[in-house]
């Protein structure tokens, strides 16, 4: 029986290590297709072989990457089509993980980058607000030192709204 259980624990670490290391690789294709295309399509190839009906943050992921694509697309249409598709991947989402940071953060960081006449916009604010509130308690060290980085760098935060993010 004991020897079950240790197999069992090992498993189960094994399988959650997998999965961050896996998220981990989808944070840093992300963050390089936002400047390269070929890194684009590679992020949306890698998420279109993923289960997203089975976890909201990899939903999320995927429709990230498809907003990211429709900045290469040259025909105004499908890029219109990409970014409506992540759009609608992103918010459902953060419907079903409404206190995912993670979720908050990869819609924070599309909301400040995209175009205003896109329209998407609303939540940049109340995003902000939440993931200053809640960064103290993030476990995922991985993903704290993005959003501090990004925060920092690109997030159209106030000074003292920074200074909260020093823990």
């Amino acid at each position: 029986m004991r020897l079950l259980l240790i197999v069992i624990f090992v498993i189960c670490s094994f399988s959650s290590l997998a999965t961050y290391t896996g998220i981990i690789e989808l944070r840093n294709l992300y963050y390089r297709a936002t400047t390269d295309d070929v890194f684009s399509r590679k992020f949306l190839k890698a998420v279109a072989q993923l289960d997203i009906n089975s976890d909201p943050l990899l939903r999320g992921y995927r429709g990230v990457a498809e907003i990211v694509s429709a900045k290469y697309c040259t025909n105004p249409y499908n890029k219109w089509n990409a970014f409506r598709l992540g759009k609608e991947l992103l918010e459902k989402a953060i419907h079903e993980d409404t206190t995912n940071i993670e979720l908050r953060f990869l819609r924070f960081c599309i909301q400040t980058n995209v175009p205003a006449i896109l329209c998407y916009y609303q939540e940049k604010k109340v995003d902000k607000k939440y993931i200053i509130r809640k960064y103290s308690t993030i476990g995922d060290a991985d993903l704290k030192q993005r959003i501090h980085q990004y925060i920092w760098n690109h997030g159209n935060c106030s000074r003292d709204e920074k200074i909260l993010l020093n823990d």
